[in-house]
């Protein structure tokens, strides 16, 4: 099971993770994290999508492995 909180903590690393120091891709950045930060909704909507990924990737991969066994 995927912890929905650690997801929410996770999203602006990887926001963070492409290079912000060029000009557009910083405000685009920032954009999305003032956008993010006003709308709690949004976020808890990214966040659920998200962990819904996580999940489906996390169930693939282990039902791969116990197949393989």
């Amino acid at each position: 099971m995927v912890d929905r909180n650690k997801v929410k903590r996770v999203i602006p690393n990887l926001l963070v993770e492409g290079k912000t120091s060029h000009r557009f891709t910083h405000y685009r950045y920032k954009t999305v994290q003032y956008h993010l930060r006003k709308n709690e909704r949004l976020w808890e909507k990214i966040a659920e999508q998200i962990a819904k990924i996580l999940e489906e990737a996390e169930q693939e991969l282990f039902g791969k492995n116990s197949n393989k066994t």
